[in-house]
């Protein structure tokens, strides 16, 4: 029976992260859409409807649940694992489609060159600023969801997720799961895909160490008592 329910518990979790990569696919698509006629604010403010969307629908991001994984038991991981799988299926699986626009291969194209790991002067960043620039956007989308979470105004909770993400979007910041999504898309017109698993591993890495560091700044005692 209890092998039932963990299998069952982590089958869920793999199709609420399938739901949730499609929800990003869709902001980021929403974003590509806007940036490529010049509007890249308004893009980064429809970005948000991705993250509104999961919190609102309780699928399962990645990057919203790591955060809290000094707080759940050691299984938590193994459920971690699995909705990043499926955050994986939904981000890359929707790319590939939108991929099929021809309208956008400028606009992605750009992109994810900007969103690569430069190997040799190739276009792109070094693994430092890719790491650092990622564990900003985990403390700005930990701090969303945090937000989101402990709040029951929802004007709050909106207005979290859409400061939060728009800045992180319009900063250029490297979120791993929206990255596959724009990997994706760009694979259709020539990005290289082991270059693009290795700044997905970088930012994953970053987005990861960028939520639990904030876990522990905003759990801290010291911290609560200043608030």
């Amino acid at each position: 029976m209890i092998k039932k329910i963990t299998g069952k518990l982590y089958l869920d979790n793999f199709l609420l992260g399938i739901l949730a990569g499609l929800a990003i696919a869709m902001g980021g698509t929403f974003f590509l859409l806007l940036v490529s006629i010049g509007q890249k604010f308004w893009g980064a403010v429809s970005f948000c409807a991705g993250l509104l969307t999961i919190c609102y629908l309780g699928f399962h991001l990645y990057t919203g649940k790591i955060g809290y994984v000094l707080e759940n038991k050691k299984t938590f991981i193994i459920s971690l694992f699995f909705m990043y799988i499926g955050n994986v299926v939904g981000a890359v699986g929707a790319g590939y489609l939108v991929g099929l626009i021809p309208s956008l291969k400028e606009t992605v194209t750009s992109i994810c060159y900007n969103k690569l790991i430069s190997w040799s002067g190739d276009p792109g960043q070094s693994i430092i600023h890719m790491l650092a620039m990622s564990f900003f956007c985990g403390n700005l989308v930990f701090l969303c969801v945090d937000i989101f979470r402990k709040n029951k105004n929802h004007l709050l909770k909106i207005g979290g997720i859409l400061v939060c993400i728009t800045t992180f979007v319009m900063m250029g910041m490297e979120h791993c799961i929206a990255n596959m999504y724009y990997f994706a898309v760009g694979n259709m017109y020539g990005i290289n895909p082991l270059n693009a698993i290795l700044s997905i591993l970088v930012a994953t890495l970053g987005n990861s160490l960028g939520s639990i560091l904030l876990y522990i700044v905003i759990n801290n005692s010291t911290f609560k008592k200043i608030l």
